[in-house]
């Protein structure tokens, strides 16, 4: 799933394969496993915190996965 989809602050997100704190635009929804679930209040994107930190952030936008490091 392309990027394009998502806000500029989670775009910057989903770029990085490492862990960075959410952004301001990121609200809880959920706690998973000791890990939050995050929805967008920009794009609606669904976020879900990096598990380690070997990973990134992973998005959700449109039912479609925007896994971590992707770019357009």
């Amino acid at each position: 799933m392309p990027t394009r989809f998502l806000c500029e602050q989670c775009r910057a997100l989903s770029a990085k394969v490492q862990p960075l704190p959410a952004h301001s635009g990121l609200r809880p929804m959920l706690e998973l496993a000791e890990r939050w679930l995050y929805r967008c209040r920009h794009c609606g994107a669904f976020a879900t915190a990096p598990e380690d930190s070997g990973s990134g952030w992973s998005f959700n936008v449109h039912g479609q996965a925007v896994p971590p490091g992707t770019v357009d």
